[in-house]
């Protein structure tokens, strides 16, 4: 019988600050290694004083909400890019990639990797332009938590309800053994994963692009809960530039962690060794609307990659997507830009795409790649083939679950907070 590869259970293995560069290990894992990078805090004075009062109140009107066209593009191309790098670092295509110059191969798969920060970057602007106006109160806060958990859950449950299709499935075919036993620490281990806290409570994830989402409900808490202590001070105390404290504050406690220097190791489940990508993206966005000096905006970027422990391709990685996000916002470029409609429509799908591509991958490889292609022609075809396969799944996925919660997201929506950009998170 035939073996393939399961691609549902890549293992990550994150030991210090690692992560990403292929090592395959087995037929059914595959670690990552690499590093990341992280920033110094922005020092008081190239902070404007309107940073202090960028939160209007309840009875603000609404304007008028933009759609950002190249967030949406940029965002399909990180999708695709992801599933190239997990197709060649799974050792679908080797004889191909033999085949092709060291330098394409780099750009075209291994610098896939790298997006995975790109997605972060563009969260952070999108929940700065989201909470622009927001007065944080407990309702706005239970409205800003429901809309983000309605707009993230029903697709990524639907992920997981497709692992568990795809391993039984596998499972019946006497393919493998079932990897999840029937025991209590299973259910435990499915609890925690519908709760976004399975990283946290020490278990595996049942595919890899989920603890990228874990981080992202983590992100959107801690900003809210920042953005709500700033306008406290600011409140209870007069202190007219709260926000700049309570952010500088916490951008100088990213930077002294994942600069080693309060003597704690890099733990991937927790955002604060990851925050410094979602803080590009919004301070990139505080720099557009004027709450905060350009130089912060620009500047942000380069101190992240110039902190960068060991080795600067994550932190380049993010500070460039955000320069970029910056310099075309400044040039009215937002709108327009990445507007053709095959990268709309990667964006639009962009979330479903990441979510199961794996699960893609593994069906793929099932019905069609169980014995390894011995020519670069039969790998051309296999990899656009699973390529093809994921678009059309992802697509699937987008409309029949994805583009359903978007609409009930927006049935949610606070009084207090004006209608942000319907881009999606991923």
């Amino acid at each position: 019988m035939q073996e393939t590869i399961n691609f549902l259970h890549c293992k990550g293995s994150f030991p210090g600050i690692q992560i990403f560069l292929p090592n395959v290990k087995s037929n059914n894992e595959f670690h990552w290694q690499g590093s990341l990078g992280m920033i110094r805090a922005q020092h008081h004075p190239f902070l404007l004083p309107a940073m202090s009062s960028t939160v209007a109140s309840s009875s603000a009107k609404s304007e008028p909400s933009p759609h950002f066209v190249l967030l949406d593009g940029l965002r399909g191309i990180a999708a695709i890019w992801i599933f190239i790098f997990h197709i060649e670092a799974s050792q679908f295509i080797p004889n191909l990639t033999a085949a092709l110059p060291k330098s394409f191969n780099r750009i075209f798969f291994e610098w896939g990797q790298y997006s995975v920060l790109g997605f972060f970057v563009l969260s952070g602007f999108v929940i700065a332009h989201s909470l622009r106006n927001t007065t944080v109160s407990w309702h706005s806060f239970k409205q800003f938590c429901q809309r983000r958990l309605v707009r993230l859950t029903p697709p990524y449950y639907t992920a997981i309800f497709l692992f568990f299709a795809i391993e039984g499935y596998r499972t019946y075919l006497g393919w493998q053994s079932f990897p999840i036993p029937a025991t209590s620490q299973s259910l435990l281990q499915l609890l925690t994963h519908l709760l976004y806290l399975q990283e946290l409570a020490g278990f595996e994830h049942y595919s890899e692009p989920y603890w990228t989402i874990c981080l992202e409900v983590q992100f959107y808490l801690s900003f809210i809960l920042l953005l709500g202590l700033s306008q406290w001070l600011q409140k209870r105390f007069s202190i007219t530039a709260a926000t700049v404290w309570v952010f500088g504050g916490w951008t100088l406690i990213c930077l002294l962690y994942n600069g080693y220097k309060l003597g704690l190791p890099f733990y991937r489940p927790i955002f604060i060794s990851w925050h410094f990508s979602f803080l590009l993206g919004v301070y990139a966005y505080w720099s557009w609307q004027k709450r905060c000096h350009p130089a912060v905006g620009y500047g942000y970027g380069g101190l992240v990659i110039a902190t960068a422990p060991i080795t600067p391709q994550f932190a380049i990685a993010a500070a460039a997507t955000s320069s970029f996000i910056l310099a075309a916002a400044q040039g009215n470029k937002l709108s327009t830009w990445l507007g053709h409609k095959s990268f709309q429509f990667l964006g639009q799908i962009s979330y479903s795409l990441y979510l199961t591509h794996l699960v893609a991958m593994s069906v793929f490889s099932a019905f069609w790649m169980k014995t390894p292609a011995t020519t670069v022609g039969v790998e051309i075809l296999q990899l656009l083939g699973c390529i093809g396969f994921g678009l059309i799944l992802a697509t699937a996925i987008y409309y029949l679950v994805e583009k359903p919660s978007i609409q009930w997201s927006k049935r949610l929506k606070t009084i207090s907070t004006p209608a942000a950009s319907e881009a999606s998170v991923h």
